[in-house]
């Protein structure tokens, strides 16, 4: 199930799970999970869940966009 994004930053949590990431990006379950895998993605693993933190999450996206100039 497909969670609704929120449209203000402020709003979403601090941490960020899987489908936080899967509905912010607007991509399926394998593309989350290959994110996941990324030796560059700033991911928490606790209690065996995949997090990372919402700051942390658009930084690394920030990085990327620079990257691609």
């Amino acid at each position: 199930m497909k969670r609704n994004v929120r449209k203000d930053y402020r709003m979403l949590p601090i941490v960020l799970d899987g489908q936080d990431v899967q509905a912010i990006l607007g991509v399926g379950h394998s593309y989350m999970s290959e994110l996941f895998r990324r030796n560059d993605f700033p991911k928490l693993e606790i209690l065996k869940r995949n997090l990372v933190l919402k700051d942390s999450f658009f930084s690394w996206l920030e990085r990327r966009e620079e990257d691609a100039k």
